[in-house]
């Protein structure tokens, strides 16, 4: 039971994240980040990106595979609103969308996005 209170918590906080960026990744992020919520985030109270903010403050603490994603979200969510902002998140839109303006990537994001396509 517990086990399923968790999970609706981080279902539930994850889409409420502000950063449109890590509504990209929403379903990334739920299945290999729930490790990590109950490791260092179960006692963060939902809402507000607040489980999101968690995770990327414990960065260095991730498991490799939630440590991507996060930083992914947490590199590029200006450059997601500048230059992808009506494409609608999911199935991998708005990463392929931020790939083909990778001329126009800010630093941070395009180095995040190389890292986590060499994984």
């Amino acid at each position: 039971m517990k086990t399923m209170v968790s999970l609706a918590a981080l279902v539930a906080v994850m889409g409420a994240a502000q950063s449109a960026t890590a509504q990209m990744n929403l379903r990334e992020i739920r299945s290999v980040c729930m490790s990590d919520y109950h490791s260092y985030c179960s006692g963060v109270m939902p809402g507000s990106g607040r489980i999101f903010a968690c995770l990327n403050e414990h960065m260095s603490k991730l498991s490799p595979a939630c440590a991507k994603v996060v930083g992914v979200a947490a590199q590029c969510d200006e450059d997601h609103k500048k230059l992808c902002p009506n494409v609608p998140p999911g199935d991998g839109r708005t990463r392929a969308c931020l790939i083909a303006h990778k001329q126009q990537l800010s630093p941070a994001c395009a180095a995040t996005l190389a890292r986590a396509a060499s994984k």
